[in-house]
């Protein structure tokens, strides 16, 4: 399953996103998430409710966090 999607904080990007790096945040960011464990670096244990159209259930798996982009310092 691939979820993705954008919303813009008003906030430094740097602070975004060492916010972000915090999985109870990161869980709150992701539909349906209602537990986020850190297990190694950039994986976590996940366990999360889903609903689509007639099907619903409690799952559980793995999430890494790949092809992290550190944000560039503004220059101003």
């Amino acid at each position: 399953m691939k979820i993705s999607g954008s919303y813009t904080l008003s906030l430094p990007r740097e602070r975004a996103y060492r916010i972000m790096q915090d999985p109870e945040i990161l869980a709150r960011a992701m539909p349906g998430c209602e537990s986020l464990e850190k297990i190694g670096p950039d994986e976590y244990r996940m366990k999360m409710k889903m609903v689509l159209a007639s099907l619903s259930g409690d799952f559980e798996g793995k999430v890494r966090i790949t092809d992290q982009a550190l944000p560039k310092v503004s220059a101003w």
